[in-house]
């Protein structure tokens, strides 16, 4: 009796260490895309001109989509397969269509846009809704255009308060109140302030800032965090 019970026990804790090898190498499934926790940021460039602009688009429920620009806000529709992303505005009057190239990886590998019947250059990134606020305390340092390919302000600063909810801006740092204005805070990555005639629109991907200003002129720069 005792090789048997011997060759029982040893057959257990073979089955059993086997059980937890193959649950300690389990893959974990992955995580279901979901397009609606994501929103596209990028730039628009008229092919009559060379200045740029930033515009976003915010996924909602039911196949609907926001195009936000420096002005208003547009819904419309959007369709997504395997390998491409289709968002149109229908209405006559605002008419827009932007289409995007897209891959396993959810990642966009090309941009198209038109405006009534304006085509423009455009770039296009995916990006995940942040779980908490992207600028809040951060500032970002770079070179400012102005119309396209002139500079205006070299070392520009973005400094946003420690809540993220208001910036100030500025070539002296001594000088800049980050409680200075108020913006609107967009998919936590992103802000819209408008006071007057004056409009900023900027979003943050991989550390970097970049916004359009519609002030008379326009404006339009990228600036690292610093």
């Amino acid at each position: 009796m005792k090789p048997s019970f011997t060759l029982s026990l040893s057959f257990f804790l073979l089955s059993f260490a086997f059980a937890s090898c193959n649950d300690d190498d389990a893959t974990p499934e992955p995580t279901p895309f979901v397009l609606t926790d994501h929103y596209v940021a990028g730039t628009l460039t008229p092919k009559s001109n060379t200045y740029s602009s930033v515009y976003l688009i915010s996924f909602l429920q039911n196949n609907k989509a926001v195009f936000i620009g420096s002005g208003n806000n547009l819904t419309g529709d959007y369709r997504l397969t395997k390998d491409s992303l289709i968002v149109e505005i229908s209405d006559p009057n605002n008419y827009r269509i932007a289409r995007f190239g897209i891959n396993e990886n959810h990642e966009l590998t090309s941009a198209y846009y038109r405006a009534l019947t304006m085509e423009y250059g455009a770039t296009g990134t995916l990006v995940p809704i942040a779980a908490t606020n992207q600028l809040a305390g951060k500032t970002f340092k770079g070179e400012e255009m102005k119309m396209g390919p002139t500079s205006f302000r070299k070392d520009l600063l973005y400094r946003f308060n420690v809540a993220g909810t208001s910036y100030g801006s500025g070539v002296d740092p001594a000088t800049i109140n980050p409680d200075a204005n108020s913006f609107e805070l967009i998919n936590n990555s992103t802000f819209k302030y408008k006071q007057g005639s004056t409009t900023e629109l900027g979003f943050v991907v991989d550390q970097k800032l970049t916004v359009f200003r519609q002030s008379g002129l326009f404006y339009f720069g990228t600036y690292t965090q610093q």
